[in-house]
C-alpha cells in the first residue's frame, strides 16, 4: 500500500490515451477495457449547470475549477458490444460528475432522431 504518511493513499496522476486502455481479443473478436487503479477524468473547464449545482445545494465558499470524476473497473475486462456501449454495465463504476450526470442526460441505446 503506498501512502502519503498521513493514512490516506497517495495518487499518482500520469496522462494517458485510449489506446493503453482499449484492447482487441481475437479469440472473441471484440474490443474490451482493462486497466488497475482508478482513471480520473478532469474537465478544465465549468459545465453551466454546476452554478445551479451550487445553488441547489447550498454550498458556501467557491468551488475549484472544473469538475472531476472517477471511473473504477469493477469487472476485468469489460467488454464494449459493436455500438461501444458495455456489454456488462456493471463492469465499470462512475464516480464524482459522470456519477451524478451518467443515467439522467443517457439516451437510450436503440434512440433514432426524430422518433
Amino acid at each position: 500500500m503506498n501512502t502519503d504518511g498521513k493514512g490516506t493513499m497517495a495518487k499518482t496522476m500520469v496522462t494517458t490515451t485510449s489506446g493503453s486502455l482499449v484492447f482487441f481479443d481475437t479469440v472473441v473478436q471484440k474490443k474490451y477495457l482493462q486497466w488497475k487503479g482508478d482513471i480520473i477524468v478532469q474537465y478544465n473547464k465549468d459545465p453551466y449547470y454546476k452554478y445551479f449545482l451550487k445553488k441547489k445545494f447550498m454550498v458556501m465558499g467557491s468551488l475549484p475549477k472544473g469538475i472531476q470524476t472517477t471511473v473504477s473497473m469493477l469487472e476485468a475486462p469489460a467488454y464494449l458490444d459493436a455500438n461501444g456501449l458495455l456489454e456488462n454495465p456493471l463492469s465499470v463504476q462512475y464516480g464524482g460528475f459522470w456519477g451524478y450526470e451518467r443515467l439522467a442526460n443517457m439516451l437510450p441505446v436503440d434512440y433514432k432522431p426524430g422518433d
